[in-house]
């Protein structure tokens, strides 16, 4: 679950084009031209998910609270909140509950989120998905979206208010495919996993 998870903090750490129009002011920031694409092709800095934890199991769905850290980091500012948007993984689509804990980047320095990101998808989505990638797994999954970074971006001295959209787009590891025990990877049961991503 942390692999598929990992990928969503790399929010702030490529600076690629996307060709995909935006609006032009998002809750009264603005919307920063050039937004960031992950797509895998580029040399990720380190981020490290701590730990992950199951938050709420239900008939109807399961949450997951994942700690992170970040490091690596290539530009300073002040980030206050997060948001997410039409994230799938595969044809599994999942929830990103809004980050709205603020916190600093400094350039080059480790930072740690002081409160964890919470990931939700309907109970039949995840067991569906689960028996699926189970019987047939593919090595690499689609993962897909976007999120908007709110904050005061510093450059040339100056602070700037800015939603930066950040499109995701890239194949990742797919978990269930030998390389994370099957334990570790249903969401029907609590773990804590330690990974560093590079």
């Amino acid at each position: 679950m942390n692999r598929l998870i990992a990928p969503l903090l790399l929010l702030t750490f490529a600076s690629v084009t996307a060709a995909q129009p935006f609006p032009d002011r998002i809750r009264g920031y603005k919307v920063h031209e050039t937004p960031i694409l992950i797509d895998g092709k580029q040399k990720p800095n380190s981020f490290v998910i701590d730990s992950l934890s199951i938050s709420e199991l239900s008939l109807s769905g399961v949450s997951v609270e994942a700690d992170v850290s970040l490091s690596g980091i290539d530009q300073s500012g002040e980030i206050e909140f997060i948001t997410f948007e039409k994230f799938s993984l595969g044809s599994l689509p999942f929830d990103i509950a809004e980050y709205k804990t603020p916190f600093r980047l400094s350039k080059n320095a480790r930072v740690k989120l002081s409160s964890p990101l919470t990931v939700s998808l309907t109970t039949l989505a995840a067991i569906n998905a689960f028996n699926r990638e189970r019987e047939n797994p593919s090595k690499v999954l689609r993962l897909t979206g976007i999120a908007y970074v709110f904050g005061r971006f510093k450059r040339f001295g100056l602070r700037f208010r800015r939603a930066v959209p950040v499109v995701i787009d890239l194949d990742i590891p797919n978990p269930l495919a030998g390389k994370v025990p099957i334990e570790s990877a249903t969401p029907f049961g609590a773990f804590t996993i330690k990974s560093e991503i590079r």
